[in-house]
C-alpha cells in the first residue's frame, strides 16, 4: 500500500513509495543522482529522490546480482551478473553496456571504491581488476599467484586496496605501484 507507514515506539514515519505494477520485494537499492531499486525480476529508478520510479529493463545477461553506484561516477549505475558487469547509460531503449574494456564477461563481488579508483574481484579466474575512470576501462593488476582466487577487497580510502587472496593471504595494492 501508499501512504504513512508509522514506526513501532520511535514514533517515526515511513513514506512508502512503491508505484502500482512494481514488485514489493526489494532485492538490493542503491541511491546517488538516481536511485535504483532491483525488484523481483525487474528494476525500477528515480530521478527525483524516489517520488517517481520508471521500470528499466535489465541487462540481457541472465540474473541480476547486484547494483552499485558510487558518488565520483555521477549518475552512473552498475549492475552484475553472472556474465559480466554493466553500466547503465539513461533509461531508455537498451540502457546497458558491458563493461568490457579490460573486464572479463564473467561475475565480479561488488565493485569497492578508494580515492577515485574502483577496485573489483573477479569470479572464476581470480583476477583483481582496477578502474581509475569511472567504471569505463579496466586494467586487472595480477596478483603473485595469479590462479589464486580473491576472497574479498576493501578500499583503504586514499586510493589503495587491501585484497583477500585465499592462496597469497592478505595483499595491499597502491596506485602506481601494484600489489605489495
Amino acid at each position: 500500500s501508499t501512504g504513512l507507514w508509522k514506526g513501532n515506539s520511535s514514533g517515526k514515519v515511513f513514506l512508502s513509495h512503491r508505484p502500482e505494477g512494481l514488485s514489493r520485494e526489494v532485492l538490493d537499492f542503491v541511491s546517488g543522482e538516481r536511485d535504483c531499486a532491483l525488484l523481483q525480476r525487474q528494476i525500477a529508478c528515480s530521478l527525483d529522490g524516489s517520488g517517481t520510479w520508471t521500470r528499466v529493463e535489465g541487462p540481457n545477461a541472465g540474473g541480476v546480482l547486484w547494483l552499485q553506484t558510487f558518488p565520483d561516477t555521477g549518475e552512473a549505475v552498475f549492475a552484475g551478473t553472472n556474465q559480466g558487469a554493466f553500466r547503465l547509460e539513461g533509461l531508455g531503449g537498451n540502457p546497458w553496456h558491458l563493461l568490457q574494456s579490460g573486464l572479463p564477461a564473467t561475475g565480479s563481488r561488488r565493485f569497492v571504491a578508494s580515492g577515485g579508483y574502483l577496485g573489483a574481484a573477479v569470479n572464476g579466474n581470480g583476477g583483481f581488476y582496477v578502474s581509475w575512470d569511472g567504471g569505463k576501462s579496466w586494467n586487472r593488476e595480477d596478483l603473485p599467484d595469479a590462479t589464486g582466487a580473491v576472497s574479498g577487497v576493501v578500499g583503504d580510502g586514499r586510493g589503495g586496496f587491501i585484497i583477500g587472496s585465499r592462496t597469497e593471504g592478505v595483499l595491499k595494492w597502491f596506485p602506481g605501484h601494484g600489489q605489495r
